[in-house]
C-alpha cells in the first residue's frame, strides 16, 4: 500500500514536468534561432569581405593574371619566407613566456591570476598601431638604437608581434592548463627527481600539445 500510495503521488508530479517540458521547447527553439541568426551574420560579416577581394582580384584579364605576376616577383617568396620565419620565432618565444608563465601562477600564485590577465589583455586597449609608432620612436634614439640596424629591427617586430600575440596565447594556454591537474602531475613528477624545466620539458608542455 505504501508503494502504491507513493506511485500515486508521484504521477501528478511527472506529469507537472512533462507539462513543463513541453512548454520550454518553444522556447528553446526561439532562442536557437536567435542563435542561428546571429551565427549567420557573423559568417557573412567575416566571409562577405573575403569573397569582394576574391572578386576584385580577379578582374584583370585573364582572370589569373594578377596572382601569376606576383607568383613572379622574386620579393613575394622573399617575404613570404621571412614572414615565416619571424612567425615560427615569435610562436617559439611567446610559448617559452606564457607557458611558464601561466603555469607558475596557477601552481603558486593563484592571486595574481587577475593581475597577469589584465597585463595580456593591454594589447586589445592599445591599438596596434600606437604601439608600432610608440616602438619606432622609443628605440630609435639612445640609449638603445634597434632601427638603424637590420637585426635590430627584426628583433623589435618580433618583440610586438610577441607582445599582440599575449591575449591569445595567454588564454589557449591557460584553457590547456585548466583541463589538467597541474599539483598533482608536479608533485608526482617531483617524487621521480624532476626538476622544474624537466617538468615543464617533459609533463607540461606534451600535456598542451593539444
Amino acid at each position: 500500500m505504501t508503494a502504491g500510495g507513493n506511485f500515486g503521488a508521484r504521477v501528478p508530479e511527472a506529469f507537472e514536468t512533462l507539462q513543463r517540458a513541453a512548454n520550454e521547447r518553444p522556447r528553446r527553439r526561439r532562442g536557437q534561432w536567435w542563435a542561428w541568426l546571429v551565427i549567420i551574420i557573423g559568417a557573412t560579416y567575416f566571409i562577405v569581405p573575403l569573397i569582394a577581394t576574391l572578386e576584385f582580384s580577379l578582374r584583370p584579364e585573364p582572370p589569373s593574371r594578377a596572382y601569376a605576376n606576383v607568383m613572379a616577383d622574386q620579393r613575394f617568396f622573399e617575404g613570404l619566407r621571412y614572414s615565416f620565419i619571424v612567425g615560427l620565432i615569435t610562436i617559439v618565444l611567446s610559448l617559452g613566456l606564457i607557458v611558464p608563465t601561466a603555469y607558475w601562477v596557477r601552481l603558486r600564485l593563484p592571486r595574481l591570476r587577475p593581475v597577469v590577465e589584465f597585463v595580456t589583455l593591454l594589447p586589445f586597449v592599445l591599438p596596434p598601431i600606437v604601439l608600432a609608432y610608440g616602438l619606432i620612436r622609443f628605440y630609435s634614439r639612445q640609449p638603445l638604437v634597434l632601427t638603424g640596424t637590420e637585426f635590430g629591427s627584426d628583433l623589435l617586430l618580433v618583440a610586438a608581434y610577441v607582445v599582440l600575440s599575449f591575449p591569445y596565447m595567454y588564454r589557449a594556454v591557460d584553457n590547456g592548463l585548466a583541463s589538467m591537474d597541474v599539483r598533482v602531475l608536479t608533485e608526482a613528477a617531483q617524487s621521480l627527481g624532476g626538476g622544474w624545466f624537466r617538468i615543464l620539458w617533459s609533463v607540461i608542455f606534451p600535456n598542451l600539445r593539444t
